[in-house]
């Protein structure tokens, strides 16, 4: 847990707050006007593993944009963000990249 790797550089102030960290696609251009490309992309994201190292543990993963209690928030949708490499490769394989070969680099 990163509190115990870094405790005098995390505090924990118990707040009320919405945030979200994202990335923009071009859905108009390639790869990612390919449903397929973009589906790889929603199940190669490991929500757990990025608030653990890159947020240090102080927020929680979120499955939706919208909240739990929030207009418009479908826990059906919400349940599918899972992180499954198998699917994300069954994905990029199924747009013409199998095993994410020739695919263009991307920085995120």
């Amino acid at each position: 847990m990163a509190v115990a790797r870094y405790p005098d550089g995390i505090r924990k102030n118990a707040i009320f707050a919405t945030s979200y960290i994202s990335y923009d696609l071009d859905l108009d251009l390639a790869p990612f006007n390919d449903e397929n490309v973009r589906k790889a992309f929603y199940h190669a994201v490991n929500r757990d593993e990025l608030t653990a190292t890159i947020l240090k543990d102080i927020a929680i993963p979120a499955d939706s944009i919208l909240l739990p209690g929030y207009p418009g928030y479908n826990s059906d949708i919400a349940a599918e963000a899972v992180f499954d490499p198998a699917k994300a490769k069954q994905f990029i394989a199924d747009a013409g990249f199998p095993e994410g070969t020739c695919f263009l680099e991307i920085e995120i």
